[in-house]
């Protein structure tokens, strides 16, 4: 057996196991879209304590519009491995390892907002170098078909990551390909006549000196979040920013969305869900008294916020 299927024997035994062991009556039989979870407020809460934030390094939390599938990921030893939980009459399937992760070293699921396609990052090292290339799988009825590289110019054999896209289609995500103002930058491609256009470095507004990382547009297009390190506005490690498109097009320089977000730790990591209702992300922040396995120890754990929030970041 491969250090990476021991690997992902490892991971997905214990939080399997954590989950189960977890659960109460009434989380075994929940049907709620969000997995019975109470719907958030203006302030962010940890997203299904016990179930999905456990403690063991959860981030890139995304349901899928219709709200029968829940991905997220588990980091172990530098590995992503993804998972994936299905709604069903009366409840959630327990976590499974996703199917683009049993093929490809898939990671930073997004579904598309109409649903009909599934883009992942395609994790590996070429040379001794990390390489990240943006792979899709096109939905037909409940099946997700065979994931497909995207063609040039969108991967390149610069790294691609994080990739999410509008209800135009137009794709973001991050790169270190030539065209940055830093080492990573955000670029959009757009989604035209079936094929998507030259990549371009999304502007000043976004990117800057530092590194851009994990863009989420929202469904509309109106709006993008996206992480950040080394900031001089900076209160963490990785922070996380928004930036607003304007009628011309242009985006808006980039705010930082203070400690409502974020915090000393790091948050990163952003999904919108399809519906425009909620935002989740992950942070790496302590509570006062962490439960021993629990959230809230150091590791990623993913929160939730009602998305109305950004109107007060908006000029």
């Amino acid at each position: 057996m491969s250090s990476r299927s021991i690997i992902v024997f490892l991971v997905f035994s214990t939080t399997v196991l954590f989950l189960y062991c977890s659960r109460d009556e009434t989380t075994s039989e929940m049907n709620d879209v969000y997995l019975g979870q109470n719907s958030p407020g203006m302030t962010p809460e940890i997203f299904a304590p016990g179930l999905i934030s456990t403690g063991k390094a959860e981030q890139n939390g995304i349901f899928d519009p219709s709200g029968r599938e829940f991905f997220f990921t588990i980091v172990s030893n530098r590995q992503y491995v993804s998972f994936r939980m299905i709604r069903t009459e009366n409840n959630w399937t327990e976590p499974d390892t996703a199917f683009f992760y049993k093929d490809l070293n898939g990671g930073e699921p997004f579904i598309s907002p109409d649903g009909k396609n599934l883009f992942f990052v395609d994790f590996k090292i070429v040379d001794g170098k990390p390489d990240r290339d943006i792979f899709v799988c096109t939905r037909t009825g409940d099946t997700w078909g065979k994931p497909t590289g995207l063609d040039p110019p969108v991967n390149s054999g610069s790294v691609e990551g994080y990739p999410t896209v509008s209800e135009n289609g137009d794709l973001f995500f991050y790169s270190n390909r030539d065209g940055t103002l830093g080492g990573f930058d955000i670029f959009v491609s757009k989604h035209e006549n079936g094929n998507y256009t030259e990549p371009e470095n999304a502007g000043p507004g976004i990117n800057s000196e530092a590194h851009e990382f994990n863009p989420c547009i929202s469904p509309d297009g109106t709006f993008v979040i996206f992480n950040s390190p080394n900031h001089p506005d900076g209160l963490g490690g990785q922070d996380l920013y928004i930036s607003f498109r304007d009628d011309m097009g242009d985006w808006s320089e980039a705010v930082n969305m203070g400690n409502t977000f974020n915090s000393a730790a790091s948050e990163y990591s952003a999904h919108i869900t399809s519906n425009g209702k909620y935002i989740l992300f992950s942070s790496t922040r302590k509570v006062s008294e962490p439960i021993d396995g629990q959230w809230g120890n150091g590791m990623p754990d993913i929160y939730w916020v009602d998305a109305g929030i950004v109107k007060r970041y908006k000029k």
